[in-house]
């Protein structure tokens, strides 16, 4: 059970902060909004990275080639499955080996990786909506902006000046002071 306790300031300890306040008397803070582009930014990365690691390297393929087959030690006969067939030894695949055949029905290609280039330019446009959202400039969550003059980089850091202003004089000098003065 909660205790009554007299804290003896004269006034309400505690500082109500508001970022954004509407008529009905509800509020948003500044993170609240920010976590359905951060969703945003976190699956495009993971769809990006897992096309990355899955998709984006071509594949080669081969069909129709065998192996060696499987030689019976004690007879020296090819060894055959219930149904007749030769079976062959796995092939040990390597990038030093070179596969060739003369069964004129085997086919060699490669099946091309997915292009990576959709994938960034999502990312950046998330990134992009987030840092708006945020009134964060977007070249710095982006590195995307190089060699330039202080000017430049004040007036890009305007958005950011301006709102953490609207946050310090709406929320003033929030602290109470505890001697009651």
């Amino acid at each position: 059970a909660a205790e009554v306790v007299e804290h003896g300031l004269g006034e309400c300890p505690v500082v109500r902060y508001v970022c954004e306040l509407d008529d009905e008397g509800n509020t948003t803070g500044i993170v609240e909004p920010l976590i359905p582009p951060q969703d945003r930014v976190n699956q495009t990365t993971f769809d990006l990275l897992t096309n990355q690691t899955f998709g984006a390297f071509g594949v080669r393929w081969a069909a129709g080639l065998a192996g060696e087959p499987y030689i019976d030690p004690e007879t020296g006969e090819v060894l055959k499955d219930e149904n007749g067939m030769i079976q062959y030894k796995p092939m040990q695949l390597s990038q030093a080996r070179m596969f060739m055949t003369d069964n004129p029905d085997a086919r060699f290609g490669t099946l091309e990786g997915t292009p990576v280039d959709g994938f960034i330019s999502a990312l950046e446009s998330a990134i992009k909506t987030f840092a708006v959202m945020g009134n964060i400039p977007p070249h710095s969550l982006l590195g995307s902006m190089n060699n330039l003059s202080g000017e430049t980089i004040e007036a890009a850091m305007g958005q950011t000046n301006r709102f953490t202003h609207m946050l310090r004089t709406s929320w003033g000098d929030g602290r109470v002071d505890a001697s009651g003065a």
